[in-house]
């Protein structure tokens, strides 16, 4: 059965919600991550080190979600 113009734009919406809560949830995983390293008294360069070594995020994503975890209100 096809679908219309009108049920395609809310399927694609659907579909974006969808992706955006995904990505908020891995966001908030990795922040959290973060901060639990950080309890466990990991330094600034030796979380930025597994965060790009076992989550093969690049340098400057790395640097980014610590920045992000350590001034998050």
């Amino acid at each position: 059965m096809r679908m219309s113009l009108m049920e395609m734009d809310h399927q694609y919406e659907l579909d974006q919600a969808e992706i955006k809560g995904r990505n908020q949830g891995i966001e908030n995983d990795r922040l959290s991550l973060i901060n639990g390293l950080i309890k466990q008294g990991q330094s600034k360069n030796e979380i930025i080190h597994f965060l790009t070594t076992v989550l093969s995020l690049s340098d400057e994503q790395a640097r980014a979600y610590y920045h992000k975890a350590t001034t998050k209100a």
